[in-house]
């Protein structure tokens, strides 16, 4: 895996440590997620709101005590799986953004479009901080990648680069 010719932008590593950082959370998720499988998740829950001494009888804690009673195991599997192969892409895309490589920034470019189209129908659909939060997050990557592309056209024997 031969690196970009190009010089490595500050803000392209920022992106693929961030990248690596939610792919390693992601494997957390993922296998604690199989993990739960077999056991009984409202213990689990009751157990946690004994050792945050939150009283049993807490509107929240009801709430969560019955949302943990309603996760089915199959479901929760599909929840592993997905983290899973989430955190797959997110470590490959980290990595070859790491290294510069062209196809991934080409990739980060598709997949922060995508995110930006789901992130834009979310607002409207609910509007909320966390959605205005992420669909800036996606604005601010976007005119990033924008800027660094222009900035590397400019460069000469950018047309190599670009073929590797």
């Amino acid at each position: 895996m031969a690196a970009s010719k190009t010089p490595q932008h500050a803000g392209l590593r920022f992106i693929a440590l961030i990248k690596l950082a939610k792919g390693a959370l992601l494997i957390v998720v993922g296998l604690g997620s199989f993990r739960l499988l077999n056991q009984n998740l409202s213990d689990i829950a009751r157990n946690w709101g004994h050792h945050l001494n939150i009283d049993p009888e807490n509107h929240a804690m009801r709430w969560v005590l019955t949302q943990a009673a309603a996760i089915q195991p199959d479901k929760l599997r599909h929840f592993g799986d997905f983290a899973l192969w989430f955190a797959l892409d997110q470590v490959v895309e980290g990595v070859g953004l790491w290294y510069n490589q062209a196809w991934a920034k080409y990739l980060l470019v598709v997949l922060t479009s995508v995110g930006f189209l789901w992130e834009s129908l979310q607002t409207i659909r609910h509007p909320s901080l966390i959605h205005y939060l992420g669909l800036g997050f996606a604005v601010t990557i976007l005119l990033y990648l924008w800027w660094m592309f222009r900035i590397d056209r400019r460069r000469p024997g950018k047309a190599a680069d670009i073929i590797q």
